[in-house]
């Protein structure tokens, strides 16, 4: 598969839900910032964030990742701080993301948050339950307690809670390095076929933008490609 893959790594369940209690005894949940992605009840405890502070739950990609600092959360957690130190690549942003009961994450992408950007996105599941729902591109993936999982969040991805309890992931991203690649692919990641206005630099909302600039030039090169994006509609 290439929108998402189970490395070949898992944790001790037991162990990871006994530092989420800890988490919960000392810090409460910051509900995630992007009010207009979700509905319910999504919100996070940072383990490593810009500069180690615990109130900072996003993960901004325009940060160097010397900059990611263990929050004083990790500290107090030391199965989480063992996991995380089990991964031969460097770590970024890393968060507690919590989906309580009937919530939804709406459908979304999260841009330069994949293989070919440099950076990857993680999860491992602390608590789930069977009746949460991810889809990545329509395709239903299952993740358990435990287990670790890349996705390619540059895609269309969606998220619902329909059981009685909270689903809990440790959610974190890693600089791509050769550790981190055969891992990968040890655990069957194919490539990500490239649509051909993605191969040309442009973005979908961009086109009618693109196509009208090539026609303004007024020369046969520039008609002849904006002809060729225009029949190109539906190709992604």
């Amino acid at each position: 598969m290439y929108h998402a893959c189970q490395l070949a790594m898992s944790f001790d369940a037991d162990a990871l839900q006994a530092d989420l209690r800890t988490a919960l005894d000392r810090a409460a949940w910051t509900p995630h910032f992007v009010t207009r992605n979700y509905e319910g009840d999504w919100s996070a405890i940072p383990l490593r964030s810009v500069g180690g502070r615990p109130d900072h739950i996003y993960s901004d990609p325009s940060v160097a990742p010397e900059d990611y600092l263990d929050t004083p959360m990790l500290a107090d957690c030391p199965y989480f701080r063992q996991v995380l130190a089990s991964f031969g690549c460097p770590v970024t942003s890393a968060r507690l993301l919590k989906l309580a009961p009937g919530s939804r994450i709406k459908e979304h992408v999260d841009h330069d948050l994949c293989l070919d950007k440099g950076v990857v996105r993680l999860h491992i599941p602390v608590t789930t339950n069977p009746l949460v729902e991810i889809h990545i591109e329509d395709q239903r993936v299952i993740m358990a307690e435990g287990e670790c999982w890349y996705i390619d969040a540059t895609l269309r991805h969606r998220l619902a809670n329909l059981g009685e309890t909270d689903r809990v992931h440790i959610v974190f991203d890693c600089v791509v390095d050769d550790w981190l690649r055969r891992h990968l692919r040890s655990a069957g990641l194919q490539p990500r076929p490239v649509g051909f206005l993605e191969a040309r630099g442009i973005r979908p909302q961009d086109l009618d933008k693109v196509i009208a600039a090539f026609r303004a030039m007024g020369t046969e090169a520039g008609l002849a490609m904006a002809e060729e994006l225009e029949a190109a509609r539906g190709l992604n």
